[in-house]
């Protein structure tokens, strides 16, 4: 679960994004992928939330797809 902040600010990143990418994010396609690969890698549920958030955070363009490897292995502790 994202913290309140987080949820503030992604709430107002998805006022500015298009439509479809809104839509996409609000989906839960992508929300089912991201489940199999926590599953493939055995990830505790807080681990897969801390996954979950991050790949959110990307979409909604509030990290960029470059710096999400390092972001994930800090807030997620996967490395």
């Amino acid at each position: 679960i994202m913290e309140d902040e987080t949820e503030k600010i992604l709430r107002e990143q998805l006022k500015k994004l298009p439509t479809e990418v809104c839509d996409f994010i609000l989906s839960a396609n992508w929300d089912t992928d991201v489940n199999e690969i926590g599953s493939l890698y055995n990830l505790p549920e807080e681990k897969l939330e801390a996954l979950k958030q991050e790949v959110t955070l990307v979409l909604a363009g509030l990290t960029h797809p470059d710096e999400f490897k390092e972001v994930l292995e800090q807030e997620a502790d996967l490395r």
